[in-house]
């Protein structure tokens, strides 16, 4: 509405008053644009206010990326968990992606974004908190390690579990606060969203499979950060402009 109130506002060149010299020959020349110059500009400020405010393309993009680095950390921890502990606490994986994301889904709700700055910034935030929670996650379970062979007789290894239970679950939590978020900002477009999640997943589940035997399982979970730090640049191309 700005932008063509702006437009209706800008000077036509077309009507330029001629005006002669001292003997009487005009030495004005008539400009007859037509209002090409203002529409010209018209455009750069429509395409800058438009490119400023998302392109749908990199959200999906993004979205399918950081997709695709979940589903590698979740499996990648099941592998860990199982090699580490007890193949029963493999298990506590599931419930640990059923918590961070529903914690986010309950963030949302609660503290709901009131404007798309904001919305577009949310993306943003949550794939660095993710690639950050991953790294700083195994870090502090390998720093502080679980020893299911106390817990019965030893408290402070429940709390450690817990402590494990809460980190683990951080990295759930941004990526469903990112999905959640472009569910219920662009319901028009919940099926390209849709999409995205499901295909980046299975990406992440294939790249579980395959990763680890190349890589080890530490370069597994440095390539789902960096799959994180990917989703970022493509959620920050979305936010780019003045």
């Amino acid at each position: 509405m700005k932008i063509i109130l702006f437009y209706r506002h800008l000077p036509q060149p077309s009507t330029i008053t001629p005006h002669t010299d001292v003997s009487g020959q005009d030495r004005s020349t008539r400009v007859d644009l037509g209002g090409s110059w203002a529409r010209q500009l018209a455009k750069i400020v429509l395409f800058t206010y438009n490119r400023h405010q998302e392109d749908p393309m990199a959200v999906t993009v993004g979205l399918f990326l950081l997709s695709a680095a979940t589903l590698l950390f979740e499996i990648t921890l099941t592998r860990v968990f199982s090699i580490g502990q007890f193949h029963h606490f493999a298990f506590m994986i599931v419930s640990l992606a059923l918590l961070g994301s529903g914690a986010s889904g309950t963030f949302l709700t609660i503290f709901p974004p009131h404007n798309r700055r904001r919305s577009a910034q949310i993306p943003v935030l949550g794939s660095w908190g993710f690639a950050l929670a991953v790294v700083a996650s195994y870090v502090f379970i390998n720093w502080a390690p679980f020893d299911s062979f106390r817990v019965a007789h030893d408290w402070r290894q429940g709390a450690l579990l817990a402590c494990h239970y809460l980190a683990l679950a951080v990295p759930f939590f941004c990526s469903g606060m990112v999905t959640g978020l472009l569910l219920s900002v662009r319901p028009g477009q919940a099926g390209r969203t849709y999409a995205a999640n499901l295909i980046g997943s299975a990406i992440g589940c294939l790249l579980a499979v395959v990763s680890p035997s190349l890589l080890a399982e530490e370069g597994a979970l440095l390539l789902s950060t960096a799959f994180a730090l990917a989703a970022e640049i493509a959620f920050g191309w979305r936010t780019a402009g003045p």
